[in-house]
């Protein structure tokens, strides 16, 4: 398998010294005439080395840690190599979001602080009780994160595991029902 090989611009020597930056940039110098210069690295495919690459980038945000509540932003990128149609994916993340109560956070919260909570969430919270009040909250919660349209992709497994941190029961019940649960639109099926 072929390596891209990168030399000096001024003095064609392979003498380089490199030094990643933020950006994804990488400031190259040469060893030999110590020319500095800015270089954006190439993606090459990981079974033929070719630098023919389709790349089709999207936004998205991670759990971190979804017992802890924290998340981040990603930068993900699918790939297809139009020599070999090999086709990956990479992922990088940019940010880490803000941070929300879990459900054993809220549960330690009074039903005063609850309800303040839900109201500045412009939630209806008029008859909840304390565990009903969390659920609502926690809904509110994801639901700024997840579009029906996400849950809809999501595979099952993955919307069980989002439908359970709401309370809701997937036993049975087809994954319409389920996404429309979650969502707090009407669950039909």
């Amino acid at each position: 398998m072929s390596r891209i090989s990168v030399r000096c611009p001024q003095c064609n020597s392979d003498d380089l010294h490199g030094q990643s930056r933020v950006d994804d940039t990488i400031e190259l110098t040469c060893g030999a005439c110590g020319h500095s210069w800015d270089r954006v690295p190439s993606i090459v495919c990981p079974r033929c080395a070719s630098t023919d690459v389709i790349d089709d980038p999207w936004e998205d945000w991670r759990w971190d840690d979804r017992e802890a509540g924290t998340w981040s932003f990603t930068e993900e990128t699918d790939h297809r190599c139009r020599k070999c149609d090999k086709t990956w994916h990479s992922t990088r993340r940019t940010e880490p979001g803000d941070d929300f109560p879990t459900k054993e956070d809220l549960g330690s919260w009074t039903i005063a602080e609850l309800r303040e909570e839900a109201v500045d969430l412009g939630l209806v919270i008029a008859g909840l009780r304390k565990p009903d009040l969390i659920k609502a909250v926690l809904r509110d919660y994801e639901k700024d994160y997840y579009s029906e349209e996400q849950l809809t992709r999501m595979p099952r497994r993955a919307l069980n595991a989002v439908a359970r941190v709401f309370g809701v029961s997937v036993r049975g019940h087809t994954t319409a029902y389920v996404v429309a649960a979650v969502a707090g639109g009407p669950a039909v099926g």
